[in-house]
C-alpha cells in the first residue's frame, strides 16, 4: 500500500497487529470475549489495549506487542482518552481515573454518584472534561485538580448514550438513542468559563447512533443503524443558527446495523452492509457516492474505520464464511491493496508430524497451514495452501489425522472431504468428490480413511492418495431410508484391524476389508439394536465396544462377535464422548458429571464437573487423562479416583485438543490459534 505503521485490530477477544504496508500479521493477544474495545494508539507509536479478561489497561510496543506496563482495576473499563500527558480511564462502575501516560501510574481517580457508559470528552485546549453519566446528567471537571465545575441536566434516559460526547468550537455534542429508531443529537452551550450551560438546539435522527461522531475542524458527522448519514457545520452562534445541515443520505430500509465511519478531506466513508465513499456536496445537501474498487456488498463490516498514510483500513465478516477480513484502500483513487484473513477457526484438531517436526492444520474455510521450525520460532504462519480450482466447500468442522502430517477434513452433510498432503509435488490440497452426503466425520483407519454416507454407502480411501479402495459397504437397501451411521471406531491394529460402525437404528457392523473378488468392505457380524437406539460415537475399550443410547444408558457389545452385554445404566444421555483412555473410557452426561467406566462395565467413579462441559478429546498420560475444557482450562485427572491433580487456566476459550507435541502440548482456540503449553 505504500504506507509504513502498524494496524491493531481486535477480533472476537483478540488483538492482532499487522504491517500496514503488506497486511503480514506480527503478532496476536488475547484480551477478552464479550466487548469489542478497540485500541488506542498514542503519539510515539504505542498501543493502549483494554484487557477485559482482567480489567486491566496494557501499553503494548506496537511492533511486537511486548507489554510496557499494565494498570489493573477494580471492575470493567472503557478505551482511555489522552488529555495532554495523563490518560482519563473510565470504569463502568463510576469512577474516572487519572493515569500518567509515560509510567502508567495511577494519580487517582473521580468518584461518581452513578455509572459512566462513554469514555469523556477533553475540549481542544485541554481546560475541561466532560463527563456523561449513565442517565439524566452531564459533568464538567476542570482538568487541572478534576474538580466538578457544574452539572448539567440533560435529562436522558438510562442506557440511551452509546457514544462518547464531542467537542467542536464552543459546543458539546451528546447523541442520545430514544425509542427503537429514534435519536437526537443534543448541541450543548459552553460558557466563558467553559462549563455546559443549556441546549443550544436538538436535531432528530433516524435510527439509533451506536458508533462515534466524526469531528473535523467545523463538521460534525452522525451515522444511524439505519443508514441515515448526515453532515453539519456547527457555528459560534447560539440557537438553532448554532447546528446547519450541509449534507446528508437518507435512512434505508432493512435491519439496524451499526455503521462505521470516517471523515477525510470532504469525503465521508461509511462501512456496514457495504463501503461507501460519499462526497460531501453542500450545494445540493446530499452525499454522492463516489467510485471504489469494491463495495464488498455481500460482507459486514463490524469494527472502526482506521486511517494509516493515504489508505482506510476496514474490517468486514464474509458473507457465508467464519473470522474476518482486514484490508486496505487508497482514499483519493478507491484502489483496494492488501487483505488479510483473521481469527477463522480450525476443522478440529492439527496433526502432529513427530519426524518431520511439524504441525499441520486447516481451517473452517479450507485453507491449510504447515508449520516448521521457522514457523514455530516466529509464532506467525501466513502462508496458506488453497484448492486451485475445484468445488465450493461447505464449512469444515472435523478432521482426521491421517499420521506423517496428513488430514482428511469434512464435516456431517457435506458431500465432499478436502485432503491434505503437505508433501505432495502437484499439489497438497485434492477433494474426495462423494456418492452422498457424509453421516459423520471421516475416520482414519490405518493408513486409509473411511468415510460413511447418509445413502448408506461406507467408502475406503487410501490416506496418501485419496483413492478410493475396492468396493464401498453396502447394508440392506430398503425404500425412503435414510442412514445416520455414527462415528465409528477401529477395533485391532494392523492388517487384521477391523471397523465398528452402526446406523443408529438398527444394526450395528463389524467391517473388515477383502481382498476376494476384489477389494472390497464386508461386514463380518452384525447385531440388531433392539430397542435402545444408539447416538453417540462408537469407542472401544479392550473386546468391547460402547456407545451411548438415547434412554440414558451405555450399550456394551463384545468384540468380535458383537454380543450384546449388559448395559451400563448412567442415569442420563451421554453429552461428550464416551472416549477410550488406556483400559478404561470417560465420558460426561447431560446431569453434568464426569464418569469413568471400565472395560468390564463397571463404573469406576463419577463426579461433578467442576470446569463445565469439556471439549475435544482427552489424551492418555500414564495414569492419568489430559481434558480441555470450554472455559479454558486443562486439567489432569486421575483415572483411579477422578482427582484433579493438576489445572492449567487458559484464560481464552478452547476447542480442540490436547494434541501431544513432544513433551507439550498443542491446544486450539475459538478464534484459530495453535496454543503451545506445557504439560499440566
Amino acid at each position: 500500500a505504500g504506507v509504513n505503521g502498524v494496524v491493531p485490530v481486535r477480533v472476537d477477544g483478540a488483538v492482532y497487529a499487522l504491517n500496514a504496508n503488506d497486511g503480514k500479521l506480527l503478532w496476536r493477544e488475547f484480551v477478552g470475549l464479550g466487548v469489542n474495545l478497540p485500541p488506542v494508539r498514542l503519539p510515539d507509536g504505542d498501543l493502549l489495549v483494554v484487557d477485559a479478561l482482567h480489567h486491566e489497561l496494557l501499553r503494548l510496543k506496537a511492533e511486537t506487542g511486548k507489554l510496557v506496563w499494565r494498570q489493573p482495576f477494580e471492575g470493567p473499563i472503557l478505551p482511555p482518552v489522552l488529555a495532554d500527558r495523563r490518560l482519563l480511564v473510565t470504569e463502568r462502575a463510576g469512577k474516572l481515573h487519572v493515569l500518567e501516560a509515560v509510567s502508567g501510574e495511577s494519580l487517582g481517580y473521580v468518584q461518581f454518584a452513578q455509572p459512566l457508559p462513554v469514555p469523556p470528552a477533553v475540549d481542544l485546549q485541554g481546560h475541561r472534561i466532560y463527563v456523561v453519566g449513565d442517565h439524566s446528567s452531564v459533568y464538567t471537571l476542570s482538568s487541572d485538580d478534576y474538580a466538578c465545575l457544574g452539572v448539567f441536566f440533560l435529562g436522558h434516559a438510562s442506557g440511551s448514550v452509546a457514544v462518547p460526547p464531542v467537542t467542536v468550537l464552543n459546543k458539546v455534542v451528546v447523541a442520545e438513542n430514544s425509542g427503537l429508531e429514534t435519536s437526537y443529537l443534543h448541541v450543548l452551550a459552553r460558557t466563558d468559563d467553559e462549563r455546559i450551560a443549556t441546549t443550544d438546539t436538538s436535531r432528530r435522527l433516524k435510527g439509533l447512533v451506536s458508533t462515534p461522531l466524526l469531528v473535523a475542524r467545523r463538521r460534525l458527522v452522525a451515522l444511524t443503524t439505519l443508514g441515515q448519514v448526515t453532515v453539519y457545520e456547527v457555528d459560534f452562534s447560539r440557537g438553532e443558527q448554532s447546528l446547519t445541515q450541509i449534507a446528508t443520505r437518507d435512512a434505508e430500509s432493512g435491519p439496524p446495523i451499526a455503521r462505521f465511519g470516517l471523515l477525510h478531506q470532504g469525503h465521508v466513508w461509511s462501512a456496514g452492509t457495504q463501503l461507501n465513499k460519499l462526497e460531501i456536496l453542500s450545494s445540493g445537501n446530499r452525499l454522492s457516492v463516489r467510485d471504489i474498487d469494491y463495495d464488498y456488498g455481500d460482507d459486514t463490516f463490524d469494527y472502526p474505520l482506521q486511517m494509516v498514510g493515504d489508505v482506510v483500513v476496514h474490517v468486514r465478516r464474509p458473507r457465508g464464511q467464519a473470522g474476518a477480513i482486514v484490508a486496505t484502500m487508497n482514499t483519493s483513487s478507491g484502489k483496494a491493496y492488501w487483505e488479510t484473513e483473521l481469527a477463522v477457526p480450525l476443522a478440529g484438531a492439527p496433526a502432529v508430524d513427530a519426524l518431520g517436526t511439524r504441525i499441520s492444520a486447516v481451517t473452517v474455510s479450507g485453507a491449510a497451514y504447515v508449520f516448521d521450525r521457522r514457523a514455530i520460532g516466529e509464532r506467525v504462519q501466513d502462508e496458506a495452501q488453497r484448492l486451485r480450482a475445484g468445488p465450493t466447500l461447505p464449512p469444515l468442522v472435523e478432521s482426521a489425522d491421517l499420521k506423517r502430517g496428513r488430514l482428511a477434513v469434512s464435516s456431517a452433510g457435506a458431500k465432499f472431504i478436502l485432503h491434505f498432503r503437505p508433501d505432495a509435488p502437484r499439489g497438497p490440497l485434492t477433494t474426495v468428490r462423494l456418492a452422498g452426503p457424509l453421516s459423520c466425520p471421516p475416520v482414519a483407519w490405518g493408513e486409509a480413511f473411511v468415510a460413511p454416507t447418509r445413502i448408506g454407502q461406507v467408502y475406503l480411501y487410501d490416506g496418501e492418495t485419496a483413492e478410493q479402495i475396492g468396493s464401498p459397504f453396502q447394508p440392506a437397501l430398503a425404500a425412503d431410508v435414510q442412514y445416520n451411521w455414527l462415528t465409528p471406531a477401529v477395533y485391532g491394529s494392523g492388517e487384521n484391524s477391523r471397523l465398528v460402525l452402526c446406523d443408529g437404528l438398527d444394526k450395528i457392523y463389524l467391517l473388515r476389508r477383502a481382498n476376494e473378488p476384489q477389494p472390497n468392505l464386508q461386514a463380518e457380524a452384525e447385531a440388531m439394536l433392539g430397542n435402545s437406539p444408539l447416538c453417540t460415537r462408537m469407542t472401544i475399550v479392550g473386546d468391547t465396544v460402547f456407545a451411548g443410547a438415547k434412554n440414558g444408558q451405555l450399550i456394551r457389545y463384545a468384540l468380535p462377535g458383537l454380543e450384546k452385554l449388559s448395559a451400563v445404566e448412567l442415569e442420563a444421555p451421554v453429552v461428550w464422548g464416551p472416549f477410550g483412555v488406556g483400559k478404561q473410557l470417560l465420558l460426561t452426561t447431560a446431569t453434568d458429571e464426569l464418569v469413568c467406566v471400565d472395560g468390564q462395565g463397571q463404573i469406576a467413579w463419577r463426579l461433578p464437573l467442576a470446569h463445565g462441559q469439556p471439549n475435544g478429546k482427552p489424551l492418555a498420560d500414564g495414569d492419568t487423562a489430559l481434558i480441555l475444557w470450554q472455559r479454558g482450562g486443562l486439567s489432569r485427572i486421575r483415572l483411579q479416583d477422578g482427582s484433579e491433580s493438576a489445572h492449567l487456566e487458559l484464560k481464552q476459550p478452547t476447542v480442540a485438543g490436547p494434541v501431544a507435541f513432544g513433551d507439550r502440548l498443542i491446544l486450539v482456540s475459538s478464534d484459530g490459534a495453535l496454543l503451545v503449553v506445557d504439560r499440566p
